[in-house]
């Protein structure tokens, strides 16, 4: 448990799960994974997070340019 970076906190109201590896602040509701933290806590986009956290670790990005990267397969959907 820990004070929320993310709202006026005065007592300890977050808890953060490393082996599931997630937090949760009970009282503003804040919560997510690693990369969602540091989205909430920089103001970050998703993929300015992920490209921080791949710099803090020494990890190397590689981008492809795919044109339907982006579509979703409809058979994976449950509607």
């Amino acid at each position: 448990m820990c004070v929320c970076p993310f709202h006026n906190d005065k007592n300890p109201s977050m808890s953060i799960s490393p082996s599931k590896g997630i937090f949760h602040c009970f009282a503003c509701k804040a919560g997510g994974d690693a990369i969602k933290f540091i989205m909430n806590y920089e103001k970050l986009s998703y993929i300015e997070a992920v490209e921080k956290l791949a710099n803090m670790y020494n990890f190397t990005l590689t981008y492809t340019k795919e044109q339907n990267s982006h579509k979703i397969d409809k058979k994976y959907l449950k509607i």
